[in-house]
């Protein structure tokens, strides 16, 4: 285990001015994972780590024994961006540095607990999704929070050529749902997930 590992990929990802997006696509995984190893949540396998050391531009000797400022580190991800749910009372803190790195708009964003087993293996029951209300028309493929019958559901949306909407789950054991556009309301669009992994 690398000692204050998050700490030290924080540190040289600022030096290099490399945003989370910017870093996952040089290493080729998601930001969501450089952001679950910025926060602490998981930690890369030999062969990440070394992808990643390569795109930080160090050698493994620098990122491994560089003293590292955890203390200014500390605080500079104490600085936190809140997110409010009042229809559930629900409300989620995340650190500003992974808050600047996703495509939001951070004043329409509700956070959200998933319910149920329908988007697994990607959304667990227990989860929490951020929505972005202001993205709530349809995108091909992409995840919409949308209120169906009065449920809030997270499915999948495909527009079909006739005008309505064909609604996937992940979840095999949940087939899809064909509607029409005014028998639901897209609350908005995931944007973020937090969870198990």
């Amino acid at each position: 285990m690398i000692d204050n590992f998050s700490a030290r990929l924080r540190y040289f990802r600022s030096k290099q001015n490399l945003s989370q997006t910017e870093l996952s696509d040089l290493v080729g995984i998601s930001q969501k994972q450089i952001s679950d190893y910025e926060v602490g949540n998981s930690v890369p396998r030999q062969a990440n780590l070394l992808k990643l050391i390569e795109a930080l531009k160090v050698t493994k000797q620098e990122f491994l024994t560089t003293p590292i400022d955890t203390e200014s580190d500390v605080m500079s991800a104490l600085e936190f961006v809140s997110f409010y749910n009042e229809a559930s009372d629900l409300k989620i803190s995340l650190p500003a540095n992974i808050v600047q790195d996703l495509p939001l708009n951070k004043e329409k964003v509700i956070p959200t607990r998933i319910n149920g087993q329908s988007m697994l293996p990607l959304l667990n029951n227990g989860d929490i999704a951020l929505i972005d209300t202001n993205q709530n028309q349809p995108q091909d493929g992409k995840l919409f929070a949308i209120n169906f019958f009065n449920e809030e559901i997270i499915a999948r949306v495909f527009r079909n050529p006739d005008g309505t909407l064909l609604l996937s789950r992940d979840n095999p054991d949940y087939p899809p749902k064909t509607v029409r556009i005014d028998e639901v309301e897209i609350i908005g669009k995931v944007v973020y997930r937090m969870g198990s992994i």
